[in-house]
């Protein structure tokens, strides 16, 4: 009997042996609001106890948005502050019958955006208002207000400057000068869990005894989209509230030539100030279609999140009314056909079901063949372009599949919004957490932005250049590529005057980064479109300094519009909109420095040279071939503001004094009875 009970214990002892010891740990993870979405990098393994290998299953969320990618925890786009849990069950794969369950906190923190601001007055001695700090402020996505932030300027103010309780700042007899006010913006509520909750950002305010044209001051928040109208008059679409000074709600249209605003532009914008715009196209007629968040665009109320905007500026008609409310369409395409593709995070489309994807007839009514189906993608697609050959459709976003297939990040449509099985994409983007944030088509090839680091298995930083097909191409970019993601991508064909300077196309790429392949670089580059390698003809110099989300390249030459989020370029003024473009001629020699143009300046050399250039201050005015004639010259800072008014007659010697105004650029115009010449000079 003995024999028999040792023999049992044995055997129940060896049985026990065989489960492996698997002890899943809570976890407790903490991250701030996005507007994007991302993955904590720690995975909910790291301080579970297991040996060989295992398999983790969520269980449960309290937030749709927040689950178990494999085993890293993603926090979808607004997914908005709170304390969320997961319950995930870890079991060892040899011995399935050994598993155990562990609950991961994760605490969504709110964030605080405090943005810098800018403005221009004239000295007056009467009370002039300068602007409100909160303007363009966000919490949690959303405007900030006396009511869920609360502010502290940290800068003494000059005398005659005061602000009130609602960040109203008011001027008074305050001297001419530039002033930099430096100011804290606080979550009114302190978050659970989170000691402080702030931003700084700065307010600068320029007062000046001259009273000419204050234009440079141009949009007062970011610039998310550009558009060139077939008169050439360039729309700008964004966050801003104003052009130049001029109220003007998410939208405006530029003068080509300064980049002034088109006062015969009418469009009001949405009609809410807290709505968005995120996407436009120009249509062959001229007329222009929007895309965005809002319930009504111009006072037409059933445009939601898609408006059709006449070329002068008044909204037209689209059949229907677009989106269910709340929802945001995050880009569109144009087919050759005159249909639109819209992508976003919508689920119908004029209460017809829409899944994040749909094709719209000519007029803007749905197109009923193009069917995604109920499931469509399980995360959002933020951009769309379409291949011209053929019509058919590449989508990028933050999803993994599509229609329960597998679509990881990127993929191909056919008509009737079938998946084709001949768009390779191998494992796509990657890791988890990664998205595709900009499509471009260029001819047979595909490039795509946005944040991962690989492509079908291949390093490829943030950037890579794919195959007609979907195959990432070996021979384009670096593992490294860019430090923060890429937000704005476009070809620019090189013009055959300018083919033996610097081939024949180039790609720009724009976004959040620092550097690319490590070698500094500020939001903004240009490389060679077939290999990615930097175009070394172009040196953008210090370059912009805050992120740059719209590149509009304009036709027949080089030059290129930008917007974003910046207020300077190259250390002079250009508030979120500016026009750039390879200088030539004298003193240019070796790369050709990128230059902003306020104006619209020929790239063609004139026979007018200043020199020396740049210089301490003091520069020659030489002419050639315009004997006995004479020019008014006038010479604006990067503000805007007129300095100098005059004549000049090529049989004087000209000099230009610059030696008692602030290092920087200044902008010549020389005009006479034929032509208006424009150059750029450089105070050291």
């Amino acid at each position: 009997m003995k024999k028999r009970l040792l023999l049992f214990i044995m055997l129940l002892s060896i049985a026990t042996s065989a489960y492996s010891a698997v002890n899943a740990v809570n976890d407790t993870f903490t991250g701030n609001f996005s507007s994007f979405g991302y993955s904590f990098a720690t995975t909910v393994t790291a301080n579970d106890i297991y040996s060989g290998t295992v398999t983790v299953t969520q269980i449960s969320t309290t937030h749709r948005g927040i689950n178990l990618s494999g085993t890293n925890v993603t926090v979808a786009a607004n997914v908005p502050p709170g304390t969320y849990t997961i319950v995930y069950q870890l079991c060892d794969n040899a011995t399935p019958q050994s598993c155990d369950t562990a609950t991961i906190t994760i605490i969504i923190e709110p964030t605080v955006e405090a943005v810098n601001d800018e403005t221009v007055i004239a000295y007056s001695v009467s009370s002039t208002i300068l602007g409100n700090i909160h303007s363009n402020d966000m919490l949690n996505g959303l405007p900030a207000t006396t009511s869920n932030t609360d502010f502290t300027v940290l800068t003494a103010l000059p005398a005659g400057m005061t602000y009130n309780a609602s960040g109203v700042f008011t001027s008074t007899g305050v001297a001419p000068g530039k002033y930099v006010i430096q100011y804290q913006l606080c979550e009114a509520v302190t978050f659970p869990n989170t000691a402080i909750n702030c931003d700084t950002a700065t307010f600068t305010i320029y007062v000046t005894t001259q009273n000419g044209p204050l234009t440079a001051t141009r949009a007062n928040n970011t610039v998310k989209s550009i558009t060139v109208l077939n008169d050439n008059r360039i729309v700008i679409a964004g966050d801003f509230t104003s052009y130049g000074g001029t109220a003007k709600n998410k939208i405006a249209a530029l003068n080509h030539a300064d980049l002034s605003l088109n006062t015969s532009f009418s469009s009001t914008g949405p009609d809410s100030s807290t709505d968005n715009i995120q996407s436009m196209v120009t249509l062959p007629s001229g007329e222009i279609i929007v895309v965005g968040k809002f319930a009504g665009f111009g006072g037409v109320t059933y445009a939601r999140g898609i408006a059709r905007i006449m070329p002068n500026g008044a909204t037209g008609s689209i059949i229907g009314v677009g989106v269910e409310a709340g929802a945001t369409i995050y880009d569109i395409a144009l087919q050759s056909t005159g249909h639109m593709i819209i992508v976003g995070d919508f689920n119908f489309y004029d209460g017809f079901p829409a899944k994040n994807i749909a094709r719209l007839n000519p007029d803007g009514s749905i197109d009923t063949s193009f069917y995604a189906g109920s499931v469509s993608f399980n995360g959002t697609p933020y951009s769309v372009a379409v291949q011209t050959s053929t019509n058919n459709i590449i989508v990028g976003g933050s999803f993994t599949t599509y229609q329960g297939n597998s679509a990881p990040g990127i993929i191909r449509l056919l008509a009737g919004a079938v998946q084709d099985p001949s768009f390779t994409t191998g494992p796509g983007i990657a890791p988890a957490g990664s998205y595709i944030d900009e499509v471009l088509v260029s001819g047979n090839d595909i490039f795509i932005g946005g944040s991962f680091a690989s492509y079908a298995s291949m390093p490829r930083k943030n950037l890579a250049k794919l195959t007609f097909n979907g195959a990432p191409v070996s021979s384009f970019g670096f593992a490294t590529g860019f430090s923060a993601p890429v937000r704005a991508l476009a070809i620019q064909q090189v013009p055959s005057s300018f083919s033996g300077n610097i081939g024949s196309y180039n790609l720009y790429v724009g976004g959040e980064f620092t550097s690319y392949n490590g070698v500094p670089v500020n939001y903004l580059t240009c490389l060679n479109a077939v290999n990615g390698q930097t175009n070394t003809q172009f040196d953008g110099g210090s370059e912009f300094n805050n992120f740059v989300y719209a590149i509009q390249p304009e036709k027949n030459d080089l030059k290129i519009l930008i917007g974003g989020s910046f207020t300077t370029y190259n250390g002079t003024s250009a508030q979120r909109i500016t026009r750039i473009f390879p200088g030539y001629g004298a003193g240019n020699t070796g790369q050709n420095q990128m230059r902003q143009a306020l104006t619209d300046e020929p790239l063609t050399t004139s026979s007018i040279t200043i020199y020396p250039n740049p210089s301490e201050g003091l520069f020659n005015i030489d002419f050639k071939g315009y004997d006995e004639q004479k020019f008014d010259i006038t010479i604006h800072n990067t503000l805007g503001q007129l300095i100098y008014q005059g004549t000049v007659t090529p049989e004087n010697t000209n000099q230009i004094d610059l030696t008692r105004f602030e290092s920087g650029s200044y902008f010549i115009t020389l005009l006479n009875a034929k032509e208006t010449i424009n150059k750029i000079v450089i105070k050291k």
